[in-house]
């Protein structure tokens, strides 16, 4: 409670003490407190902002790298099928080569026997005064078309004339034959070769594609761990932002009551100014009639043979894909079938293609567990029908063999019944 002062003098000097601390209150203390309480504005937006560009940006990169897998993988899946064709035709050279070889001995052998007899032909030529240079030529096997037509020129029998003519047509079939597989085989080789190194580069495309997609997906998690704490920071520090203004706020409401109080003040020592002739009791009861009011803060609260294909070629399943790959650790797409179908005694070529091309047709509406699936145009990959819409398939090296359903690369362009 107040002390009334006991004297007019006493009354006016205190009037006057009241009368300023009334007027800095009002003039300074409410201005502070409402300034501090418009002061506290959010942040969360601002905390969270940068984060979500940067994880905004390594996604788009994370899509645009996985598009560029895609793209690469059915680039390799071409290049592993222009591989094996490649191979395949190289393996099927070798083996007319080795058959070849024994037409080409055939034809050495009669050329050798042709020699021999035109050898007798130039002793016979020689000892009727032939020339010697001539006749050494035939004897050492060097003698050419031109050489013979000269030796023989004018003096030689009909006989002789189609002698000669079997040796150089044998001679130039040999040559011929020769001459041919030797382009074969290098331009089959070159083939090779370049459906190798058109691969690998392919490949190593994808290694680095998936090692950056790697690291984007690593630095995308890392970002949403970034952002979740700073969300959680900015959540915490929107709900010190609002405990804060209720604080001020209550405040700010208090300080108001108390400049009601001391207006009220002012008020009765105004009046007891007037009455300074009043007596004590007059006083007590002027005193009685001035409250002191309190507050508090306000707080907020917080078949047989294809079923056996199939058991095998499911027996695989989480086998790893590689390229060329035939079994029984590693498999391509035509290597795997290829692999399953012989178990059962069925031999397939080592090409998506070659294996389209030797196998009875079926169509999509009719197939059979076994049966084998075939994809893009041309084709260059194929899985094994398991029934139930599903394939199992040696995919491409991002994904070990697995079931997946039949139209899980688009759309079979064909399908057949080993």
């Amino acid at each position: 409670m107040t002390n009334l002062p006991n004297n007019d003098t006493d009354l006016d000097a205190e009037f006057k003490v009241t009368e300023v601390r009334s007027k800095k209150f009002s003039r300074k203390a409410l201005t502070g407190i409402s300034a501090l309480v418009l002061g506290l504005t959010p942040i969360a937006t601002f905390a969270t902002s940068a984060s979500a560009d940067q994880l905004s940006s390594a996604k788009a990169q994370a899509s645009a790298i996985a598009s560029k897998i895609a793209t690469l993988n059915a680039q390799v899946s071409a290049y592993s099928e222009a591989y094996d064709q490649a191979q395949l035709k190289l393996q099927t050279l070798n083996q007319q080569i080795s058959i070849s070889k024994a037409s080409i001995a055939s034809t050495e052998a009669k050329i050798a026997e042709l020699r021999k007899k035109l050898a007798a032909e130039a002793v016979n030529f020689y000892t009727q005064g032939g020339s010697v240079v001539s006749f050494a030529d035939v004897l050492n096997g060097s003698s050419t078309d031109v050489t013979l037509r000269d030796v023989f020129a004018g003096t030689v029998a009909n006989s002789q004339q189609t002698l000669i003519a079997q040796f150089n047509l044998a001679n130039a079939n040999l040559n011929i034959e020769k001459a041919k597989l030797a382009s074969e085989k290098a331009l089959a080789t070159a083939a090779l070769n370049s459906a190798a190194s058109s691969k690998a580069a392919a490949q190593s495309a994808m290694n680095t594609a998936q090692s950056q997609l790697l690291t984007v997906n690593s630095n995308i998690a890392s970002l949403v761990l970034q952002a979740q704490k700073q969300q959680q920071l900015a959540q915490e520090a929107a709900a010190l932002q609002a405990q804060k203004r209720a604080q001020a706020l209550a405040l700010a409401q208090h300080l108001q009551l108390q400049q009601q109080q001391l207006q009220q003040q002012q008020l009765q020592q105004q009046q007891l100014q007037q009455q300074r002739s009043a007596t004590t009791t007059s006083r007590a009861n002027a005193q009685q009639s001035n409250p002191n009011g309190q507050s508090a803060y306000v707080a907020i609260p917080p078949g047989a043979g294809a079923g056996t294909a199939v058991s095998v070629a499911m027996a695989q399943i989480g086998k790893s894909y590689v390229f060329g790959g035939a079994g029984p650790n590693y498999f391509d797409c035509s290597g795997f079938v290829m692999y399953a179908w012989a178990h059962a005694g069925v031999y397939l070529p080592h090409s998506a293609a070659a294996q389209y091309d030797s196998i009875q047709h079926v169509s999509l509406n009719s197939l059979q567990p076994g049966d084998l699936v075939f994809y893009f145009t041309p084709i260059d990959h194929v899985a094994m029908y398991i029934g139930n819409g599903e394939v199992v398939v040696a995919d491409n090296p991002s994904y070990p063999i697995m079931v997946r359903s039949l139209y899980w690369d688009g759309s079979p362009v064909g399908a057949g019944r080993p």
